[in-house]
C-alpha cells in the first residue's frame, strides 16, 4: 500500500460542506422530507452537470452495468447514483428524526449464532446503499469490533461519528487503513474480536482477478487472509434501502482455508463476494458508490 494511493483525494474529501448539510436540515425542519428529496435531485442534477471529477469516478461502474448506454442514458444514469447517493447521507444526517428503522436479514442460523457469539470473526461489508447507517448495525454484534477505514479529511461527511456516541463508542473502534494495520486487525482476531473492512476497495499491491459485471476486475482479499490465518468466519454484510426500511443482509458465513502461500486457494471465497455484489448492481444499480474503477490495477 503506497502513500500515494492512501492521500489520493476523494470525493469525500471537498463534497459536503457545513453550510450545504445545515442548509438541508434546516430545509426538512421547514418543509418536511418529500421536499427534501427533491432538493437533492435538484442540487445532484447539477452535481451530474458540471462536476468532472466525479463523473470520472462514475464512469467505469456505468461502462460495465449498463454497456449499451449513450450519452443521454450515461447522464441519466450518473444522475441517479448521485441522487442516491445523497439520499443515503441525508438519511443519516436525519436518521433520528426520520424515525426509520432497519432490519437484519441472516441468511442462516449460523449467521445469527456467529454474529451473537463472543469468539473471533471477520465482517465484510461494501460501499453499497446506506453502508454507513450499516456501521450502526455492525454494533449489534455482541463482541468488540475493530473497524478499519479511512479518515476522513472533511469532517461533515465523517463516518465514523457516529461512534462519539457513548453506547456505540463502547462496541467499537476504528483502526486506521495505514500502512502496517493489517497487523493491528490480527492482534484483535487473536484477543477474540470482531473485525471489520471493505471488500471493494482496494489497496492491496497484488488483488485477486476475478469476473465482475462482464469483465476482468481486482479485489483484496485481506479479509479472507485474515480470516484463513485466524481460523475464524468471515460475514459478508450488504445494505440496501427497499422503500419502506434500511435493510442490512448478514450472508451465510465463509470459513476461508489456505494452506502455505497460495493466495489462489482464497478465490472461491472471494467470488462468492463479488457475486452477490454483482447481484445487488443488478438489483439496485444506483445504489452502488465504491467510486473505484475495479477494471485496473
Amino acid at each position: 500500500m503506497t502513500d500515494d494511493r492512501l492521500h489520493e483525494q476523494r470525493l469525500s474529501d471537498t463534497r459536503g460542506s457545513g453550510a450545504g448539510i445545515a442548509f438541508f436540515k434546516w430545509w426538512y425542519r421547514a418543509f418536511g422530507y418529500t421536499h427534501t428529496e427533491v432538493l437533492v435531485w435538484i442540487v445532484t442534477f447539477f452535481y451530474m452537470l458540471f462536476d468532472s471529477a466525479a463523473r470520472k469516478k462514475v464512469d467505469p461502474y456505468i461502462r460495465h452495468r449498463f454497456p449499451k448506454a449513450g450519452v443521454l442514458a450515461r447522464c441519466k444514469h450518473r444522475w441517479f447514483i448521485f441522487a442516491h447517493q445523497g439520499m443515503c447521507l441525508l438519511w443519516q444526517e436525519l436518521y433520528d428524526q426520520l424515525g426509520r428503522t432497519y432490519e437484519v436479514v441472516y441468511d442462516s442460523e449460523e449467521a445469527y449464532r456467529i454474529s451473537q457469539s463472543e469468539t473471533a470473526g471477520v465482517v465484510l461489508y461494501s460501499h453499497f446503499g446506506p453502508w454507513q447507517l450499516m456501521m450502526r448495525t455492525l454494533v449489534t454484534t455482541r463482541n468488540f469490533i475493530n473497524i478499519m477505514a479511512q479518515d476522513d479529511r472533511n469532517t461533515n461527511v465523517d463516518k465514523m461519528k457516529i461512534f462519539s456516541e457513548k453506547a456505540l463508542a463502547e462496541k467499537a473502534a476504528q483502526v486506521s487503513t495505514a500502512p502496517g494495520n493489517l497487523l493491528a486487525l490480527q492482534q484483535a482476531l487473536e484477543r477474540g474480536e470482531f473485525i471489520a473492512l471493505m471488500g471493494d476497495r482496494n489497496f492491496e499491491p497484488s488483488p485477486l482477478a476475478v469476473d465482475y459485471l462482464g469483465e476482468t476486475a481486482y479485489f483484496p482479499i485481506a479479509a479472507f487472509h485474515l480470516a484463513a490465518r485466524a481460523k475464524c468466519p468471515v460475514l459478508c454484510m450488504f445494505a440496501h434501502y427497499d422503500g419502506r426500511s434500511y435493510v442490512m443482509e448478514c450472508c451465510e458465513p465463509m470459513h476461508p482455508e489456505m494452506k502455505g502461500r497460495n493466495r489462489e486457494q482464497l478465490r472461491p471465497y472471494l467470488e462468492r463476494y463479488t457475486k452477490h455484489l454483482e447481484k445487488l448492481c443488478m438489483d439496485y444499480p444506483y445504489d452502488c458508490f465504491s467510486m473505484t474503477n475495479h477494471w485496473t490495477r
